[in-house]
């Protein structure tokens, strides 16, 4: 194994060594095409092509690589090194201020949309930073200041939904669209309803839309009409008409002003209502309802 392996050693430092050997008899080739490219490069850049000057400056690193990495590197070769590193801070510059403007109109489409602004995948995309970026460059500072905006972003964003959508086939024809969402608090009545339960919160698009509220076990106070008192967030708090259904069932209610109730609800994070019920008197009804899609119930 021993005798293998210096075998195989051998063989591979004889095949570096003749490799080496044909770079530095065709250096001289290599020298000329090098200086061409880098001419090429400059031209380029004196054109203001920088996307061009960039592509054909990695083409020209890319061929000359080998023959900078021998030791020593051939004088015809070596001789050229300068005008090279000369133009490579020039087109990182260009390379990070084209990458920046870019950035900038990502940056800026996501905190100058709300809803972008609270989607994650939209943020995190916009966060990905210009890399070596440096303060000297164009638009560093305006760099800056988006940054703390996403940042903003990422403080306000909204928590997940808990919404849950379904759509069903209407006997009658057409689709009945429903979005719900249960009670982040829950409850225990007395006899003979007890049991730990959630209020659910159902929107449903049939002919027209309808705001309901349902309770698992028990019955709302509102044979012939009622009103509920309703906040969304940290706003005010205010009364809102409701009804019973139609087969006068006493586990739900009808809220009215859907459209109002709807635009308000679009924006919300957190919704409060507060409802009676029989023998159990006015309970707070909490709902997460961040993240809405109204657009799954239309």
């Amino acid at each position: 194994a021993k005798a293998e392996r210096e075998k195989r050693e051998a063989e591979e430092a004889a095949a570096k060594a003749a490799h080496e050997a044909e770079l530095k008899a065709s250096a001289g080739k290599a020298a000329t095409e090098y200086a061409a490219g880098l001419d090429a490069v400059e031209a380029l850049v004196s054109e203001n092509k920088w996307v061009e000057a960039d592509e054909k400056m990695t083409e020209v690193a890319t061929a000359i690589a080998e023959y900078r990495a021998l030791d020593p590197v051939p004088a015809e070769i070596a001789a050229l090194v300068p005008q090279h590193e000369a133009l490579t801070p020039k087109l990182d510059a260009n390379r990070r201020e084209r990458e920046t403007a870019a950035w900038i109109e990502r940056a800026e489409a996501v905190v100058g949309d709300r809803a972008k602004c609270e989607e994650p995948s939209e943020v995190a995309a916009a966060r990905e930073q210009v890399e070596g970026l440096q303060e000297s460059d164009v638009g560093y500072a305006k760099v800056q200041e988006l940054n703390t905006k996403l940042e903003g972003c990422l403080k306000n964003m909204p928590p997940p939904s808990e919404w849950r959508y379904n759509v069903r086939d209407d006997p009658m024809g057409g689709a009945v669209a429903t979005a719900a969402v249960q009670s982040s608090n829950s409850f225990e009545f007395e006899f003979p309803y007890q049991g730990i339960q959630h209020v659910s919160l159902t929107i449903r698009s049939d002919d027209g839309t309808d705001v309901i509220l349902s309770i698992e076990q028990g019955q709302f106070l509102c044979t012939m009409g009622c009103s509920v008192m309703v906040r969304f967030d940290d706003g005010p708090t205010d009364r809102w008409r409701a009804v019973g259904p139609s087969d006068h069932s006493t586990e739900s209610i009808f809220l009215r002003k859907e459209s109002q109730f709807l635009k308000q609800l679009k924006n919300a994070r957190v919704l409060r209502i507060e409802a009676d019920f029989f023998q159990e008197g006015k309970r707070v009804l909490e709902f997460p309802v961040a993240r809405f899609d109204a657009s799954k119930v239309n």
